[in-house]
């Protein structure tokens, strides 16, 4: 059986984004109907069996797949802070680095007098992801995710005072965190 026009322009409309209501616009549905019909589209056999199908063409095509993205939330995910630090706490050269470890940095930005600041992606949000899709997280009486702890980084300078990631830390702080001691190499 094929599909008929409708079904044929829904499922190359969702592949654009995944959105069934709009794609059920996209293909000439109501806007008032697009949800329930988008929702109905896709619980049809056979454009199930089309959309199937076509987005493994497109994972091919594209060679993304759920096992790859997950690897590069993977990356940024365990990235370690000290693996890109020298003895001195300054910033590796980025040739000393590996392709995993280059693949969870954001931003390099390198001063004047030999220092620099590399900043990683959101760790958080990789582990979040992760978390996610790994059915980590619990869930309330309405079905909505709750939040994970959190963890905060702290650094420990020459000065001997612990640094939260936005100032210094209260006293009596007691939050779970990650303590990275750290010479000061400007001293």
């Amino acid at each position: 059986m094929k599909l008929t026009n409708k079904q044929q322009r829904f499922t190359a409309e969702y592949l654009i984004d995944n959105n069934a209501s709009r794609a059920a616009m996209a293909a000439g549905y109501s806007s008032k109907t697009a949800e329930s019909q988008g929702s109905r589209l896709l619980r049809n056999v056979k454009v199930a069996r089309a959309l199937d199908k076509a987005l493994a063409k497109q994972a091919a095509r594209t060679e993304i797949t759920a096992d790859r993205v997950l690897k590069e939330y993977a990356k940024i995910g365990f990235a370690d802070v000290a693996d890109y630090l020298d003895t001195d706490c300054q910033p590796k050269e980025i040739t000393a680095l590996s392709r995993d470890q280059t693949a969870a940095i954001r931003q390099i930005e390198l001063y004047p007098d030999g220092g620099g600041k590399i900043q990683l992606h959101d760790k958080m949000k990789a582990l979040d992801s992760l978390s996610k899709h790994l059915g980590l997280y619990q869930h309330d009486s309405d079905g909505r995710d709750l939040e994970p702890p959190s963890l905060k980084v702290f650094i420990q300078n020459g000065d001997g005072k612990i640094h939260s990631v936005g100032g210094e830390l209260p006293e009596g702080e007691k939050t779970p965190g990650v303590l990275i001691g750290c010479k000061d190499a400007r001293k």
